[in-house]
């Protein structure tokens, strides 16, 4: 079981993708895993912001805002619903997920 606050927020995670883009404010699929449940963090180490959206394009200043270290858990049915918009070229995202 994964913690984060105290808080339990994956029972049964079945593993880890790393989503990143090179190119600053083009909109990433994440890769396809069929999963039921999926917690996303930016890395800490991120110098921009990650807009995120969930089976369309990620847009700049439309969707959800995660900054460094900044996580959400989201209900889903692969991860490849998740799209991800860099400010940064090269700051990431790791996705953990269930089935």
């Amino acid at each position: 079981m994964l913690a984060v606050g105290g808080v339990n927020v994956l029972r049964n995670v079945q593993s880890a993708i790393q989503v990143t883009n090179a190119t600053p404010n083009v909109s990433t699929t994440a890769a396809t895993n069929v999963a039921t449940r999926a917690l996303i963090r930016a890395l800490t180490a991120n110098n921009g912001t990650v807009w995120l959206d969930f089976g369309t394009a990620a847009v700049s200043g439309a969707c959800f805002e995660l900054t460094a270290g900044d996580s959400t858990t989201v209900p889903l049915s692969n991860t490849d619903e998740i799209r991800c918009l860099f400010t940064t070229g090269g700051d990431k995202v790791t996705i953990l997920f269930e089935k």
